[in-house]
This record gives C-alpha cells, sequence and structure tokens, in this order.
C-alpha cells in the first residue's frame, strides 16, 4: 500500500549511503562527471557547464508521482526566469523512466532540460525523491530541500543571492538515524521524557505508521503540525485508501470548524521512558501540543465530502478477470491491471489523486459491488485528475462527490496563541 507522503519516503532498500558524497550547503555539487540531456535536445553536459546561472536542480525516479505533477508548474517556472534560472532535472535511469516522461512531455508540452543517469544516483547520497539542489551563479550548494520549500518567496531569495530560509545547514545529510540526531542527549537519569523539535534536512524523515512505544522509545521526524495532531487524536499520522480510518475519519484537522489548519514547518517528536510502565502516549502528545501551539481539539461527527466510485451496470460483468496471472502495473501514464481485486484499482485511484492539499484531499470509496477479481487496462495522464476521471467514465467506471458523515478534528485556540 502506497503511503501519503510518498516524496519523503526513505529510497528503496540497495542503495548504500555510507561511500556515497552528500549533498553539502556551501561546496559544489559532488559529481562532476558527463551526462548526456535527453530534451530539449541531446547534448553532453556536466553540472559545472551551468555555473554563472542560478541552478534548480531536481533529482527524480520513476516512482516519484509528485514530480510528474509538478512538471507543468516547473516548466512554467523555467520559462519565467530563463534568464536568470536553469531548472534541470536529473531521472534515476531504469526501464520505464524516458518513456514516462516522454508522454508527460508531449501532453503538457514541455521545454524542461532532462537528463536520464544512473551513475549520479550511485555517488551521491539522497534520502528522498524527489530531492531539490539548489545551486547559486558561483557552482555551490545553496540549500537541500524536498518540493514543499519551491514557494515564490524562497525562489526570489534564490535569485536575489540571498541565504534561504533552509540553506544555513553546513554540513551533509548525516548516516545517524533521525532519532539519534534529534536526542542527543545520553544520559538515563530520569523515567519518562518528551521532545518536541523544528526538523531540517541534516535529519533523515521518519514515519511510523503508529502512535506507539517501540523499546521503550517513540520518534517521528519531518512531520508537519497536522500529521502530530493527527497521532495524538487518531494514534496514527497518517492513513490511505483500504485503512480502518480511511472514509470514517478526515484526514486534515480543521481550524475553529471550518478554515483550513496548516503550518509550513516540518516538526520531530520523541518519547521516551524507563521502567516497565508506559505513559499514555496520546494523552502525552495532546498536552504537548496544547500547552505549546495552543489548540484544543475535539472529534466531533459531520457531514464530509467523498468520490463515490461506481459501475455503470450494464458494465459490470465486463470486468470480471479471465483468469490470467495476476499482474498490476502502471507508470503514470497507464493502468494495466489483471486478474486482481476491485480494491486495488480504487487505491491507484486515491494515490494519484492524493495531493497534500487538506481541501482537494477527498476520500474515494467503493461503492461498486463488485466481489470478484477484475482486468483493467487504459492510457491517461494520470495524474491529471479530470483526465484520469474522464479514462475511467470510458470504460464504464463513474466517480461521483458526495457526502457522508464522519470523524472530524476541530482545532480551537485555547488563547491567542499563534503557531510558533
Amino acid at each position: 500500500m502506497q503511503r501519503l507522503l510518498l516524496w519523503t519516503l526513505l529510497l528503496a532498500s540497495g542503495y548504500t549511503y555510507a561511500q556515497k558524497n552528500p549533498l553539502t550547503v556551501g561546496k559544489p555539487f559532488p559529481y562532476s562527471e558527463k551526462f548526456v540531456i535527453s530534451y530539449p535536445e541531446s547534448r553532453v553536459r556536466s553540472i559545472e557547464d551551468f555555473r554563472g546561472k542560478y541552478l534548480l536542480l531536481v533529482l527524480f525516479g520513476s516512482e516519484c508521482i509528485q514530480n510528474f505533477k509538478y512538471l507543468p508548474g516547473l516548466d512554467s517556472l523555467s520559462k519565467k526566469h530563463k534568464d536568470h534560472l536553469t531548472v534541470l532535472h536529473i531521472g534515476r535511469k531504469d526501464h520505464k523512466i524516458e518513456d514516462m516522461y516522454r508522454k508527460y512531455q508531449r501532453y503538457f508540452n514541455l521545454e524542461l532540460e532532462v537528463a536520464f543517469d544512473s551513475m549520479s544516483f550511485q555517488k551521491i547520497r539522497v534520502y528522498f525523491l524527489p530531492t531539490y539542489v539548489w545551486i547559486g551563479e558561483d557552482g555551490l550548494i545553496r540549500g537541500v530541500s524536498d518540493p514543499s520549500e519551491l514557494t515564490s518567496d524562497n525562489m526570489s531569495t534564490f535569485l536575489s543571492g540571498n541565504p534561504l530560509p533552509f540553506g544555513s545547514v553546513s554540513i551533509g545529510l548525516s548516516d545517524k538515524t533521525s532519532s539519534e540526531l534529534c536526542n542527543k542527549e545520553s544520559d538515563s537519569d530520569y523515567l519518562f521524557r518528551t521532545k518536541l523539535g523544528i526538523w531540517n534536512s541534516t535529519i533523515p524523515y521518519h514515519f511510523p505508521r503508529k502512535l506507539a512505544f517501540d523499546s521503550n522509545h517513540f520518534h517521528v521526524s519531518g512531520v508537519y503540525l497536522d500529521g502530530l495532531y493527527r497521532y495524538a487524536y487518531f494514534g496514527t499520522g497518517f492513513w490511505d485508501y483500504g485503512d480502518s480510518l480511511d472514509g470514517k475519519a478526515w484526514l486534515y484537522p480543521l481550524l475553529n470548524g471550518d478554515s483550513v489548519f496548516s503550518s509550513p514547518k516540518k516538526y520531530c517528536f520523541s518519547a521516551s521512558y524507563t521502567g516497565t510502565n508506559p505513559p499514555d502516549l496520546r494523552s502525552v502528545l495532546k498536552s504537548n501540543l496544547e500547552e505549546y501551539f495552543g489548540y484544543k481539539g475535539e472529534i466531533v461527527r459531520r457531514s464530509m465530502p467523498y468520490y463515490s466510485v461506481t459501475v455503470v451496470p450494464d458494465k459490470k460483468e465486463e470486468f470480471r478477470t479471465k483468469g490470467e496471472k495476476k499482474v498490476w502495473r502502471n507508470n503514470h501514464a497507464r493502468i494495466y491491471l489483471r486478474n486482481v481485486p476491485m480494491d486495488l484499482l480504487i487505491e491507484r485511484i486515491a494515490y494519484y489523486n492524493y495531493t497534500g492539499d487538506n481541501r482537494l484531499d477527498i476520500p474515494f470509496i467503493d461503492e461498486t459491488g463488485i466481489d470478484f477479481n477484475v482486468d483493467v487496462s487504459f492510457d491517461a495522464i494520470l495524474t491529471v485528475r479530470n483526465e484520469f476521471f474522464a479514462a475511467l467514465r470510458k470504460i464504464g467506471i463513474i466517480v461521483e462527490l458526495k457526502s457522508r458523515i464522519m470523524d472530524v478534528l476541530i482545532l480551537t485556540p485555547k488563547e491567542s496563541i499563534a503557531i510558533r
């Protein structure tokens, strides 16, 4: 099952960080070899060749749904600042990434500079994809981030030559675990303690599924404030299609009952205890959040939107599998499923329509009534919601917006304390 913060997950196993070169602020990009740029025209370049202009280097992979979603916006950004900025993508080369990009390039008429390379990813230490590397005119790294830092304010700061708010780190990403970096104390003279801190790019992401102690310790890092509130009030930091809370609880907290609750910062939270009696971790986290951020939470029942997935009645039997070998393939531009449960298709629909925006992320609920395995295949730019839904409609699958009663976390300011 794919998880919500996909672009923040650690890279797949098999990539060893210890002997790779870190992305270090204040130093050149740690890969000087030449590579072939395939778009918009073929040519051989190195990172050094871009010196003299600001460079936003995007490292991505074929599984980076967020990067494929952001391609049109990055293309517009590149054209807007073409005299001062180059946006260069380097994709981790595999058997499908070039074909996937070609489809997006044609659909959106992209003019981005894109290379596909495998050697660079064997030499550079990155913890998540896509990774944005902000490189100044002098060829030195000014910052390393995920896509959430690509704001108009940060871009203006970058192009004016001023320090980036996330670019003050002078050491590379550490090999130490995020827990070790957030909890440097070595003393053991305590019964119970918690630590709440602001995350930075030297700390790897860590997202445990449940709020629960593991060997007397709990730790989460790189989580937004709404995620901490989910841990505190629902006991889990996230859920998606197929989870027990999906369609039953609204994913995002609401401020004062109806407005968007958000904070641009990411946080680390740790708790540990000694002895044999673990404290109530949810109560502790609720108390910590209320004390520091000043918001009281309450779960209420409320009518909320959801996407109902149904099938045109006379099309239902057409989806019944022919009994072939089970196959599950998609590449951001095509769905190909054979002899799999209907749930798997709806999980793909939900996955491609996750945005990270609580005004747009609405749960998908299976109301097809199909209890047999299905065969489904079609082509579409899956990150474009309207096209995805239109392609489903052509084969007899209807996605409609409806409403149902769900649990909703309402946050109310205890006093006039602003988010810190």
